[in-house]
């Protein structure tokens, strides 16, 4: 499971459930960043793409702008 990757954001940059649905999606840490470093969008677009009839992550911009805050420090 991709969670422990994410576990150093837990609570410091997005709820536990957050977490949870992240590493659900197949998504893990290494992903999130590479997604902010090759497109200042790319969190949006892995967070919103559409996955299982549904989206991936959530469509909430104060999740995904606290997130892409974190990558870009």
């Amino acid at each position: 499971m991709n969670f422990p990757s994410l576990q150093n954001l837990d609570n410091r940059v997005f709820s536990y459930i957050i977490a949870q649905t992240i590493t659900w999606s197949g998504l893990n840490f290494y992903h999130l960043e590479l997604a902010h470093k090759r497109n200042p969008d790319g969190i949006h677009v892995l967070f919103t793409e559409e996955h299982v009839g549904t989206v991936r992550i959530t469509r909430k911009k104060l999740i995904e702008s606290v997130t892409v805050e974190y990558f870009s420090l």
